[in-house]
């Protein structure tokens, strides 16, 4: 099952998930984009990996699986392909982290230290 979510339903969704031992939260955004804000938790799984899909064979098919990139494209169509490979349970950030944050999703940032934030 794969299932794209607004953000404003992502938010909903990570709430009602934040306990859950079943849920891995995949960041597929290059380690650059990474660098800047994340979700506390996410494992980061570069789309542009090389080695992506001897990677994603080593994952548990049957866990709870939601992606994000920068606004939904690539972590859909890996979502996709997860999903036509035997995972059961994916769900698919459309949007940015940005727009979570911006309804309230807790992130991590750099903190800049030449800025000091």
């Amino acid at each position: 099952m794969l299932r794209h979510l607004t953000p404003k339903e992502a938010l909903i969704f990570l709430q009602k998930n934040q306990e859950n031992p079943e849920l891995v939260i995949l960041d597929v955004r290059t380690s650059v984009e990474r660098e800047e804000l994340w979700l506390e938790g996410s494992q980061h799984m570069d789309f542009y990996d090389p080695k992506l899909e001897e990677k994603l064979s080593h994952l548990n098919p049957y866990l709870t699986y939601f992606l994000h990139c920068a606004v939904g494209g690539r972590s859909g169509y890996l979502a996709e392909w997860m999903v036509s490979i035997g995972f059961s349970r994916v769900y698919n950030l459309m949007g940015s982290l940005r727009e979570l944050e911006d309804l309230g999703c807790e992130m991590v940032r750099k903190k800049n230290k030449n800025i000091g934030y």
